[in-house]
């Protein structure tokens, strides 16, 4: 998922960039958040956001307000909640971009989204998303295809 938006003044696209899953994969889950290691294709990016699917990760490099969305789907383990959430600079995103999803059959299809505002202070940014899940055991989540999208407002 690509989403273009053009400025009001002079028509200039804005500063965006984006990160995507677009091969199966797979993750074992824990019941503490971790990165969600799956990105492999860098999307289109324009000034101060830089795209790095091989670490998963989004850096932007000047302060300012972004929008900020992700949407998954994956397979996942039976009678789990699996939470998603933003994660800025290594610390879990105050405006709360989380989502959540319950799978109650074993490896059944699901997808969620979440969208916000960020506010990027000066100095540098990275941004991931990491997820966890509320039981201990083999909790996996299979055939994860994911975007992490951020444009500036």
């Amino acid at each position: 998922m690509v989403r273009l938006y053009r400025s009001k003044l002079n028509n200039i696209m804005p500063s965006h960039g984006s990160i995507h899953a677009t091969n199966t994969t797979q993750q074992d889950i824990e019941t503490e958040f971790e990165i969600l290691d799956i990105f492999d294709t860098n999307g289109p990016s324009q000034g101060p956001i830089t795209t790095d699917a091989n670490n998963n990760k989004i850096s932007i490099s000047n302060a300012g307000t972004y929008d900020v969305s992700f949407n998954i789907s994956f397979k996942g383990t039976n009678e789990r909640i699996y939470t998603i959430s933003l994660f800025i600079n290594g610390v879990q995103n105050v405006q709360e971009i989380t989502a959540k999803r319950y799978i109650s059959q074993n490896l059944t299809y699901a997808s969620t989204a979440a969208r916000g505002l960020v506010t990027i202070p000066a100095g540098g940014t990275d941004l991931d998303l990491r997820v966890k899940c509320n039981k201990q055991g083999a909790n996996v989540a299979e055939e994860v295809f994911c975007s992490l999208v951020v444009v500036v407002v």
